[in-house]
C-alpha cells in the first residue's frame, strides 16, 4: 500500500506518458481530486479518471507503484490525496482541510497502514523566511504515524521542485529532511522536462520521476526488495 499527496506536480498537470494500463498490477482508490468524494473501490488506473487529473494527465505516484509491483512481483495498491497551489498548512494535522481529507479518504479504503508515503509539494507558499517548512512537515508525518494511515517508519520519499522552485527554500527544505531524518528520502528533480510553465514537470518527466527517480530513492535506502515468484519484470 502506497500513500502519495502533495500538490499539482503530485495530482499531475500534463499529459504524455506511457498508457495507464501499462500499470497492470497496480488498483487505485477512486476517490476524487481536490477535495471531493471519497471513494468506494478499487479501480484500475485509466487517464483522466478518478483520482488522477480529469485533463489526461501523467501520474508520478502511478509510475513509481508500477515500477515497485514490477520490482517486487506483487500487486500495489495506491491511494493519492492531493490539491493544486496548497500552502502546507493544509497539511496541518489539526486544522488542514487536507489532512483530514486524507483521513477520511484513508478510513473509506479500509486499507491496512500504508507501507510508503510519496510526497511532492512546495511551489505554494515558497518565501526566503519559510523556516517553519521542515517542522510543519515532520508534524504531518507523525500525525499520520499516530494515526495509523502509514506505517511507524515507513519510508517516506520527497520529490524536488522544477523551474523557478529549484534552489529556493521549500527545495532546500525537502533535501534537508532527507539529511537530518531517519527513513527520508530526497528524489532529485535536476535536468527534468518543464511543461511550459516553469512550475511543472512535463508528462514525460512525470514518468521518468516516478518510474525511476522516486523508484531508485526507495532501492537505494531500503535495499533490494523480496520478490514473490512471478513473470520477470518487463521494463517499458
Amino acid at each position: 500500500y502506497v500513500l502519495a499527496s502533495g500538490q499539482s506536480n503530485c495530482r499531475g498537470r500534463y499529459p504524455g506518458s506511457p498508457t495507464f494500463s501499462a500499470a497492470s498490477r497496480v488498483k487505485v482508490w477512486d476517490n476524487e481530486n481536490p477535495l471531493g468524494t471519497n471513494g468506494t473501490a478499487w479501480v484500475d488506473p485509466v487517464e483522466g479518471s478518478n483520482p488522477f487529473n480529469p485533463d489526461g494527465s501523467s501520474s508520478m505516484p502511478l509510475w513509481f507503484c508500477h515500477r515497485l509491483s514490477q520490482e517486487v512481483r506483487d500487486d500495489v495498491r495506491l491511494v493519492i490525496v492531493a490539491r493544486d497551489g496548497s500552502d502546507i498548512s493544509y497539511w496541518n494535522p489539526t486544522t488542514g482541510t487536507v489532512f483530514q481529507e486524507i483521513e477520511d479518504v484513508y478510513a473509506a479504503t479500509g486499507a491496512p497502514a500504508a507501507d510508503i508515503f510519496i510526497w511532492h509539494q512546495g511551489e505554494t507558499g515558497e518565501t526566503p523566511d519559510n523556516t517553519q517548512y521542515k517542522t510543519k512537515w515532520l508534524a504531518m508525518r507523525n500525525a499520520l504515524w499516530t494515526a495509523g494511515i502509514i506505517k511507524n517508519q515507513a519510508p517516506c520519499i520527497v520529490g524536488g521542485l522544477q523551474g523557478v522552485r529549484i534552489g529556493g527554500a521549500n527545495d532546500l527544505y525537502l533535501q534537508q529532511l532527507a539529511t537530518e531524518n531517519a527513513g527520508v528520502y530526497y528524489a532529485d528533480s535536476s535536468g527534468l522536462e518543464d511543461g511550459g510553465d516553469g512550475l511543472h514537470f512535463a508528462g514525460p518527466a512525470l514518468y521518468t520521476f516516478g518510474y525511476f527517480r522516486y523508484w531508485q530513492q526507495y532501492r537505494n535506502h531500503i535495499g533490494a526488495p523480496a520478490r514473490k515468484a512471478g513473470a520477470l519484470r518487463l521494463t517499458l
